[in-house]
């Protein structure tokens, strides 16, 4: 039966549920660090590295602290998706068929960032602005783009973790932004390199 990889999307959703049965897992924004996403560029961008269906704890552990909804979507039934929620979707029944309408969500609010109410959902936007600013730095290559992002887990710290850190400050408390670090950087970018390249690595 079909199965779509657990993901984000950026915009707003209304999935309908047109034909046979569906499987439905929804996690919250805030369960970043539990799904270790794939990194920013990777083909597999959005998508989770966790299987929901069979975690592999040892390298995952934090997924065992993910919060995840479950619900079965029938013919005739009709989800609000909102922006940045994770989804891992499994079809029930063959040929179980769905349509989605998309529409783009409304600018988030800077002068709440600024006094450091920060959202969940606008953290996923901010983890992502953070590492393509790493990638910029540290050039086209994946081995340099990784081994930049490890550094920042690293003493002492290296110029790029000093960047994002001061940067971070604008928005959120000195607490704040060493978890935001640690949680964009940890059980993430560790993995051998032939973990990112070879598809038979992951299975989704």
């Amino acid at each position: 039966d079909a199965t779509t990889p657990c993901h984000f999307d950026e915009q707003e959703n209304f999935f309908c549920q047109v034909r046979g049965k569906k499987r439905v897992r929804l996690f919250p924004p805030s369960d970043f660090s539990c799904l270790c996403p794939f990194p920013y560029a990777h083909p597999c961008d959005r998508q989770a590295m966790v299987n929901p269906d069979n975690p592999d704890l040892k390298t995952f552990p934090m997924f065992k602290y993910s919060r995840p909804f479950e619900a079965i979507l029938d013919a005739g039934d009709v989800m609000y998706l909102p922006s940045l929620w994770w989804h891992h979707f499994h079809n029930i029944d063959h040929l179980a068929t769905s349509i989605t309408f998309w529409s783009v969500p409304a600018p988030a609010d800077l002068n709440k960032a600024a006094n450091h109410e920060i959202s969940d959902a606008l953290m996923v936007s901010v983890r992502r602005n953070v590492e393509r600013l790493v990638f910029q730095q540290a050039g086209s290559k994946h081995e340099p783009q990784f081994r930049e992002m490890l550094g920042m887990l690293r003493d002492p710290p290296t110029p790029t973790r000093s960047l994002v850190y001061q940067m971070l400050l604008h928005v959120m408390s000195p607490e704040k932004a060493e978890q935001t670090i640690k949680e964009l950087v940890q059980y993430r970018y560790g993995q051998d390199i032939s973990f990112y390249t070879n598809p038979n690595v992951v299975d989704h």
